[in-house]
């Protein structure tokens, strides 16, 4: 990437990730969660995942609703590398084996920050 950083110093090794997996809201995460594929949920959450301690060190004293726009971007990296979770640390695959679940349902709110 050039020009200034989309993310807070000290976590630019994750910035390829940023266009992505940056995504606003649970609905558009769950989405792209299960449009990537399982290779690259599991390289996502490769890089990210060893990164959440640090990650949560830096966010933790910010209120989030006053987060600045490369801070919002490491948070929803979080949030989506919390998705990719269930994926790689749970079931092994995008979706619960044996399951109904339809990711075409649409969540309209959230608690997450807008």
């Amino acid at each position: 990437m050039n020009g200034p950083s989309a993310l807070p110093r000290g976590f630019e090794d994750l910035e390829p990730f940023v266009e992505q997996w940056a995504l606003e809201d649970f609905q558009a995460r769950n989405e792209h969660r299960f449009a990537a594929g399982m290779a690259q949920v599991q390289a996502f959450y490769d890089a990210v995942a060893p990164r959440a301690p640090a990650i949560l060190d830096h966010l933790d004293p910010l209120p989030l609703d006053a987060l600045s726009p490369d801070e919002k971007r490491l948070y929803q990296l979080l949030m989506a590398v919390a998705h990719c979770a269930l994926s790689v640390e749970f079931h092994g695959q995008l979706a619960p084996p044996n399951s109904t679940y339809n990711p075409a349902v649409r969540i309209v709110k959230g608690p997450s920050p807008p």
